[in-house]
């Protein structure tokens, strides 16, 4: 009993803690949401059908795979630029106009007016520091893409990882329900033998202890489900609703 309390002492200190991790999050002070949390309540439970069939693209909210999306776009239009500058560059200088403002002469012959004189202009001893130049900028182009390939690649890993933890911590969730049942029934049966007098008080007391460590067990796994759903939304980028992608039919509820 002493044993079980100290673990409430400890968990009710995790709990505390976790308030004001909150409050700060929230730019309020440590203490001020400590009532808001007095009454017990069951892990909240985000929709996970929300996970099934999440498009590739949905990646792309990722800050990290935006950033290295746009540092390949810049360095496209270096290498744009750098080529351009390898051609002449044509301007026409002059002006158009009209001789009359008159509504009367607007149309008679002569009333308008323009003059433009054409000219080009190159860089024509620069071409090999030109070359040189877009040679470069073509490397660095190379560079963002891998950059962006890796980014990618890290991006999916982790969507992965926090897919496949998701699924097994689902199974694992309902093989300790399944025990903590049995526990439960294990439990009631040794204290109906005590109360016959056909057992011992101690069996009776390790089967609670059996089936504490294993309520213990689901509650931990419950916690478990939904760090790891909210691990898969962080790694997918966050920044949409997860009701928004579910069907109809499950956005409707029983």
């Amino acid at each position: 009993m002493e044993s079980t309390r100290a673990q409430i002492a400890l968990l009710e200190g995790q709990v505390g803690q976790s308030v004001h991790a909150i409050a700060n999050l929230l730019g309020r002070p440590p203490a001020e949401l400590n009532a808001e949390f007095t009454v017990p309540a069951r892990i909240p439970e985000a929709p996970i059908e929300a996970t099934l069939g999440v498009p590739a693209d949905a990646l792309r909210r990722r800050p990290d795979v935006r950033s290295a999306e746009r540092l390949v776009a810049a360095q496209a239009a270096q290498v744009n630029a750098a080529r351009a500058d390898l051609y002449p560059s044509f301007r026409l200088a002059g002006s158009i106009g009209l001789e009359s403002l008159s509504l009367a002469r607007l149309l008679v012959p002569g009333a308008g007016f323009w003059s433009a004189s054409p000219s080009a202009s190159t860089r024509l001893f620069d071409r090999r520091q030109l070359r040189e130049t877009l040679v470069v900028q073509n490397e660095r182009q190379e560079q963002a893409a891998r950059s962006y390939e890796t980014v990618v690649l890290r991006a999916l890993q982790e969507v992965e990882d926090s897919l496949t933890a998701l699924a097994q911590e689902q199974v694992r969730r309902g093989h300790l329900t399944a025990a903590a049942n049995a526990a439960q029934q294990a439990a009631d049966l040794s204290l109906q033998l005590y109360t016959a007098g056909l057992r011992d008080f101690r069996d009776v007391l390790d089967a609670q202890r059996s089936l504490l460590t294993l309520q213990d067990s689901v509650a931990s796994s419950g916690a478990a489900v939904s760090s790891d759903l909210v691990r898969l939304f962080k790694a997918l980028g966050g920044g949409w609703s997860a009701a928004a992608m579910l069907p109809e039919s499950v956005q409707a509820g029983p």
